[in-house]
């Protein structure tokens, strides 16, 4: 079985205006965060950050940073959703399978394994 190599989700995006400064400060933030094992992720005001876009006062730039902070953080969720559509799928000739497996084994991921771990997640009532 792989073990991820990532901050396990679910994974929340966060914006924030500075009122003082007039910045917004965007990031992608885990919801419920292991101090422990995410203390090279600590920023300075005691929140753990998966990633922080550049802050920004510019209206679409705020707009964009705020989509692409909503997007890595469901990225926890689509890899599930790629491992469950693997599982249904696997067992035929499909291209576009055989690219997604391919994908997922290049990131060193077991399917199986993952499966296992979405089912070990709802049995314990996570969605």
């Amino acid at each position: 079985m792989s073990e991820s190599k990532h901050t396990p989700g679910p994974w929340k995006a966060v914006s924030e205006t500075n009122y003082h400064s007039g910045l917004t400060y965007t990031s992608v933030q885990p919801v419920t965060p292991d101090p422990a094992a995410m203390r090279p992720l600590l920023m300075a005001n005691g929140e753990h950050h998966i990633c922080r876009m550049t802050h920004t006062a510019a209206h679409h730039a705020i707009r964009m940073h705020q989509a692409n902070a909503r997007l890595i953080a469901a990225a926890p969720r689509l890899k599930e959703a790629l491992a469950a559509m693997l599982d249904f799928w696997g067992g035929y000739e499909c291209p576009e399978v055989d690219a997604a497996i391919a994908v997922m084994q290049e990131l060193g991921e077991d399917r199986w394994s993952m499966q296992a771990q979405m089912d070990a997640a709802k049995a314990e009532g996570q969605p």
